[in-house]
């Protein structure tokens, strides 16, 4: 089915304005102006319908794919030349489901304004906003049926608070029918005075995600990163018929090899050709590489505000064990923690 001709994209961007009216005096449920505008992407599969920066997010982290479930990454970087301290939050859900993700920070790392004084400003044309939220929004018809959804930034005193709402079960199934996926929804919040180092110990020992309906896999998703991350193309190379297990790889006598983009071969200590399981107790190198790498540094912890709704989590390990050329093991793509109802 052709989405182009269904979608309906309406794009809702909050702005916030300078206001040359009297101060207001700080209240309790105060508004903050952020360091800088949130940025917000919002796709499904490979089709983008919001993008408010030219750039999609992490390329190394691929989503785990799981029909009915709700993903989550969270990750801290430096951005603009070093300017801003900045987080992104991409959640991908495949389910009815309201998701709401709360970042523990404090309020003078994100604002902009003087807490001492506050003058909280709201809009008054078409859309409604202020120095203490921020949101996009698209629509889409689903099945002859309206739909839209919303992503918002709420900025409070205990921290930043990011809510996508409008995905039920029917824009769900309409997404996983059309784009293999469910809605993903990525974040970019930004940050003054702070360290990534601080930004992170605060995320992983307070940031939560909640949802509106229990899903039954809930992954929170940690990255692996190559240690080499330039462009790779890989040769297929024929195996030396010499070698003693050139009988037992099946019929496929080409291996996979990886070069870099200026056509030299990727230095033998950045990658390894593990050992496989052919059947029948015949172990043999692999017609695939393995390419090094290591979990990202800066990748937070987004645990459920409700573990109790899940069992005991079951985490990944990406590692490659020394010896993985001569022992046969299974290793995970990812670092994932992988929460089951």
């Amino acid at each position: 089915m052709k989405k182009s001709l269904f979608l309906s994209l309406i794009v809702g961007l909050c702005a916030f304005a300078a206001c040359s009216g009297p101060k207001l005096e700080p209240t309790e449920d105060q508004a903050f102006k952020p360091v800088a505008n949130p940025d917000f992407v919002i796709s499904s599969g490979n089709t983008v319908f919001i993008n408010t920066f030219a750039t999609k997010a992490d390329p190394n982290l691929e989503p785990v794919v799981t029909e009915g479930s709700v993903e989550a990454n969270l990750s801290v970087c430096a951005v603009g030349g070093e300017q801003y301290v900045a987080s992104k939050t991409t959640v991908h859900i495949r389910m009815g489901n309201e998701v709401t993700v709360f970042l523990p920070v404090a309020a003078d790392a994100f604002s902009a304004n003087d807490k001492s004084a506050v003058n909280v400003f709201k809009e008054t044309q078409t859309r409604t906003g202020g120095w203490g939220e921020n949101s996009a929004y698209f629509e889409m018809d689903a099945y002859g049926n309206y739909k839209k959804v919303e992503a918002k930034v709420e900025y409070i005193a205990e921290g930043i608070k990011i809510t996508v709402s409008g995905v039920d079960d029917q824009l769900a199934a309409y997404l996983w029918e059309g784009y293999k996926d469910g809605l993903t929804v990525e974040v970019w919040n930004y940050y003054k005075d702070i360290t990534l180092d601080a930004l992170k110990a605060g995320f992983d020992a307070g940031a939560t995600i909640e949802f509106s309906v229990d899903p039954d896999r809930y992954v929170n998703a940690f990255a692996k990163i190559p240690e080499y991350t330039g462009v790779i193309t890989t040769n297929f190379e024929d195996v030396d018929p010499s070698e003693p297990y050139y009988n037992a790889i099946g019929d496929d006598k080409k291996f996979w090899v990886p070069y870099k983009a200026d056509g030299n071969a990727l230095e033998a200590d950045l990658w390894v050709r593990p050992l496989d399981d052919y059947g029948d107790g015949v172990y043999a190198p692999s017609h695939f590489y393995l390419l090094k790498g290591h979990k990202n540094t800066y990748d937070c912890t987004l645990a459920p505000k409700d573990p109790s709704i899940f069992s005991a989590p079951i985490a990944h390990d990406a590692s490659i064990p020394a010896d993985v050329e001569t022992n046969y093991y299974v290793i995970p793509n990812d670092y994932d923690v992988i929460y089951i109802k």
